[in-house]
């Protein structure tokens, strides 16, 4: 997205060049996808966790985004009925939109049981650092400002990819300016299969969490910083 105002170019696109008529034509600031200026904490998180079922014992997943159309919700109601069947693994979909208070009713007409649709909830640090998988979908390398943000912070992030992939699994880099690692799944069914194996086999989420974690941060640094201001302070 490329907006223009008051002779100020605002570009949000991952590694965009602007044309030079533009760039003669006015001053431009570059805004990264992510950012690591998050509170260090959401007020009230421990109650809402509580109020949502989940015990600091449980797996906890979470996914980030408005409740509407556009963004293709219904992709993870096979995941919100497999949660079901594990005790120990709890889903909070965090958000609010025109759909929310239809979701909660599903929820319980489906018997969503570990499944909870809290409302917004701003970003924190201790949210994505207390969360062990956070679910979304993207497009290629396309990820959402949530997903780059928690990732940032160290919480797995599993993608179902809408757009193309040529193996069910694989770790996929995001684009400018922190180039982060997640893992991309091809299919609905390679989503549903990578999440239920993370959730099931701790040690396995623990290695790929790290070896993850790792490379996010030897790597995920911002590239060309006299470009970018930190302008992007983590509003879902």
């Amino acid at each position: 997205m490329v907006m223009l105002w008051n002779d100020v170019l605002f570009s949000i696109m991952q590694d965009y060049e602007l044309p030079s008529f533009v760039r003669l034509r006015c001053r431009v600031v570059k805004i990264p996808f992510t950012s690591s200026d998050l509170p260090d904490g959401t007020i009230g998180l421990e109650e809402i966790l509580e109020h949502c079922g989940v015990s600091a014992d449980d797996t906890l997943l979470i996914g980030v985004a408005r409740l509407s159309a556009d963004k293709l919700i219904d992709r993870y109601e096979p995941l919100f009925a497999m949660i079901g069947y594990y005790s120990y693994g709890k889903l909070m979909f965090v958000g609010s939109g025109e759909l929310l208070d239809e979701y909660r009713r599903k929820a319980q007409a489906e018997h969503w049981g570990n499944v909870s649709f809290p409302g917004y909830i701003r970003e924190s640090r201790a949210l994505y650092q207390r969360a062990d998988i956070m679910v979304t979908t993207s497009i290629n390398s396309h990820f959402s400002v949530a997903a780059l943000n928690a990732a940032a912070h160290g919480c797995l992030v599993v993608s179902l990819n809408l757009g193309t992939q040529q193996r069910e699994v694989e770790l996929a880099t995001s684009g400018a300016p922190q180039y982060l690692r997640m893992l991309s799944c091809k299919s609905d069914a390679a989503f549903l299969k990578a999440v239920q194996r993370l959730l099931c086999n701790h040690e396995l989420r623990k290695r790929v969490t790290t070896m993850v974690d790792n490379l996010n941060s030897s790597t995920g640094q911002i590239r060309n910083l006299e470009l970018y201001h930190s302008t992007y302070h983590g509003r879902i």
